[in-house]
């Protein structure tokens, strides 16, 4: 399997053509993101950097952490709203962006393909499975980089010049937004192997999702500072490489169209 074969460059380029004309997979693909990668973000820093113009300093009540959340090193540096949300809830947003945009995408391409039986219109190409579902994924992840990381420059501009975020900040927080694509991609072809059509594999895709979920959870509450972005987008790495390497050695023809 190689995507810079000539037959998986062809397919690839029509995997592509058939996401775009799709307006379910590019409604996915702009909205899920617009909402959790710049309309999230972007309202909750702007609102607390003008706080002073809605609501006086003195009855303003802040953030105030648990007391049982204090013995966590996650917890131990969150002094006020920017900190909570810069530090706990971006994390959470970019890899639910990440995660929900390619496996969306990859339910129309992988599974919604065979439910037409379109596969082996397909399959009587002289390519043999494991390109088509590289194309496939190539094409999922190209598209997802095509709209996420647009929506990414307008958060780094807005956390630059609000926020007044370092240059460390950025760059880690897009090894995570890339580290969750990649955990994406071995989602949706463990989702391709296991679901047999769409209503499977919608109910399916919440459980895909729960070990990325589980793992930015912990890296929130024991990982301090930037170093939880680091610390999470390489084993989000992992975890992709790890599912996408088992996914293909487990994929057969009769496992992909039946």
């Amino acid at each position: 399997m190689s995507l810079f074969d000539a037959d998986t460059r062809l397919l690839w380029g029509k995997e592509v053509q058939q996401l775009t004309r799709s307006w379910y997979a590019m409604l996915s693909s702009l909205v899920v993101p617009a909402a959790l990668v710049v309309v999230g973000p972007v309202f909750a820093v702007v609102t607390d950097y003008y706080r002073d113009y809605y609501k006086p300093v003195g009855t303003r009540p802040g953030v105030t952490v648990p007391q049982e959340a204090l013995s966590l090193p996650g917890f131990s540096s969150i002094h006020s709203a920017q900190d909570y949300f810069l530090y706990i809830l971006l994390p959470v947003l970019f890899v639910l962006a990440a995660l929900l945009t390619p496996v969306l995408t990859a339910l129309q391409s992988l599974i919604g393909e065979r439910e037409r039986r379109s596969l082996e219109l397909i399959m009587a190409l002289p390519v043999v499975v494991d390109d088509i579902v590289a194309a496939k994924m190539a094409a999922n992840v190209s598209v997802a980089l095509a709209t996420i990381l647009p929506m990414f420059a307008v958060d780094v501009i807005v956390l630059r010049a609000v926020a007044q975020v370092g240059w460390d900040f950025v760059i880690w927080a897009a090894v995570l937004l890339l580290g969750s694509i990649a955990s994406s991609v071995g989602a949706s072809i463990l989702l391709a192997l296991i679901a047999r059509d769409l209503r499977t594999a919608m109910s399916s895709a919440g459980l895909m999702i729960a070990v990325p979920l589980s793992l930015t959870g912990l890296c929130v509450a024991l990982v301090p500072g930037v170093g939880r972005f680091a610390v999470l987008g390489v084993l989000l790495f992992a975890l992709g490489i790890g599912s996408v390497y088992g996914g293909l050695r487990w994929l057969t023809y009769e496992r992909y169209v039946t």
